[in-house]
This record gives structure tokens, C-alpha cells and sequence, in this order.
């Protein structure tokens, strides 16, 4: 119960923080940094308990450069049982020479989901009205989706070409400011029909779940078909889609 204060030293290496808690706790991980500030972290938090220490989860936060809120909450752990949850974090993108506050914070007998749960500050809450754009079947130059501080929970993929044999493609998304160009790296993207002859195909049409806090959008949403995984590779193949979103 209560709160702990921190601080986080830029570079490579590691800052750490703890917070005792009573049992069932959950604690909440807040960052408070300069409003210029580009740095990410990598986050890693861990729980005591009569038996040992272990691992809640890990995982990466956006800069205030990048439109977060300078003071937000970053991510919430619950660990059944745990008396001490441990915080450990370091710099892994960004030039900033200036570190963070952190602040460690719990309450008696409150939980949520178990493990850790990355927050954003730029997530539209599960309440927020929303809105259902559709792209129909597409090939070449990427679609835009929604400008920047929106937030995507699920997509609805499909392969235009479906019923033709060996026809597949790469549904990607893209998070840019500008339309995207070959060699671009897609923040989500999944296989769609039948990569090589005689193999068993992927489905014409697949489901991106987003969790209930959303995948925030920083720069602004893009769609489009590609030929390869990674990369963005321009296709001449026909996709379309679903989305829900919630606007800024």
C-alpha cells in the first residue's frame, strides 16, 4: 500500500524501483519525463512472495515526443500473492540525455487481469464512440485509414482473389505520417491465401485483435496488400477490410 519514487537514468543501463504491497494488489507504474522527450524504455517488472521472485511481464513505452502525455500511467501488474513488486527499466530508443520519474503505486485488494498490462496514454477507453471504416477489395498504393491519436481495437482482412489458386498476399498495416513506401515496416500484418502450390492455404480472411486497451496510432493508419512479411513490398494483389476504430 502506498507509493514508491524512482528515477531512471538515461542509456543503456538499468534503473530499478520496489513497492511492498499486501496480498492481491495489483501496482500501478506511472512515468513523469520532459514534454520533448524521445526516449523509449524497456520495462520489466517482477514479484516477490514467500516462495521466491518471478517475472510479471515485460514491455516497451512511446515517448511524449511520439504524442504521449509527459505524466502518464504506463502499465499496470497483478501477481496474486506477491508482497514486493520489483521495476526494472532502461533506455532502448531515443537521444534524450534527460531520465524519467517513476512512480510505483498500490492499493489494498485491487486486481485486474494477471500479468503485466501496458497503458497508453493515447488509447481511447473501452466506453469511446467508434467508428467503422471499410476499404473495398484494393490492390497497390496503401489506403489511409485514420490520421494521427486514434485508436484501432480489431480488423477484419480479406483476399479479394480467394477462389484463385496460388493468389496470396500480406494484409499489413502501417502506422506514418505520410502514405508508406516500398521497404516500409508494418506494425501488424497476416498471410492470406496459398503461398505455394500443393500447400496447405492460409484463410481468404482473418481477425486482428487489439485488446481491450486499443493499439494506439501516432503517426496516422495505413492499409495495404504486400508481398512479403516484413518489408512493404508494393502488390498487385486485391485485399479489403474492416476496422474499428476510435477517433482523436
Amino acid at each position: 500500500m502506498g507509493s514508491a519514487l524512482g528515477k531512471l537514468q538515461p542509456g543503456p543501463q538499468w534503473s530499478d524501483a520496489s513497492l511492498d504491497v499486501e496480498d492481491g494488489s495489483a501496482c500501478a507504474i506511472s512515468l513523469a519525463e520532459e514534454a520533448d522527450s524521445n526516449a523509449e524504455w524497456w520495462i520489466e517488472v517482477r514479484a516477490t512472495t514467500d516462495y521466491g521472485t518471478f517475472l510479471v511481464g515485460s514491455g516497451r513505452t512511446r515517448s511524449p515526443a511520439s504524442g504521449e502525455k509527459p505524466a502518464r500511467l504506463v502499465a499496470v501488474a497483478f501477481y496474486p500473492g506477491a508482497k514486493t513488486f520489483a521495476f526494472s527499466a532502461r533506455q532502448i530508443a531515443g537521444t534524450t540525455t534527460r531520465g524519467a520519474d517513476v512512480v510505483i503505486s498500490s492499493a489494498p485488494g485491487v486486481g485486474t487481469v494477471p500479468g503485466l498490462t501496458m497503458v497508453s496514454s493515447l488509447t481511447r477507453g473501452p466506453g469511446t464512440t467508434r467508428a467503422y471504416p471499410t476499404v473495398a477489395p484494393f490492390a497497390g498504393a496503401p489506403v489511409q485509414l485514420t490520421p494521427r491519436f486514434a485508436t484501432l481495437y480489431r480488423a477484419q482482412v480479406g483476399l479479394a482473389a480467394a477462389a484463385t489458386a496460388n493468389v496470396n498476399v500480406w494484409a499489413a498495416l502501417f502506422d506514418s505520417a505520410a502514405a508508406p513506401i516500398a521497404g516500409a515496416q508494418p506494425i501488424w500484418s497476416v498471410h492470406l491465401g496459398q503461398a505455394l502450390a500443393l500447400a496447405s492455404p492460409d484463410p481468404s480472411h482473418a481477425f486482428g485483435d487489439f485488446g481491450p486497451n486499443g493499439l494506439p496510432v501516432t503517426n496516422g493508419l495505413w492499409f495495404a496488400p504486400s508481398d512479403a512479411p516484413g518489408p512493404y513490398v508494393i502488390s498487385a494483389v486485391q485485399v479489403h477490410g474492416t476496422f474499428e476504430l476510435a477517433l482523436p
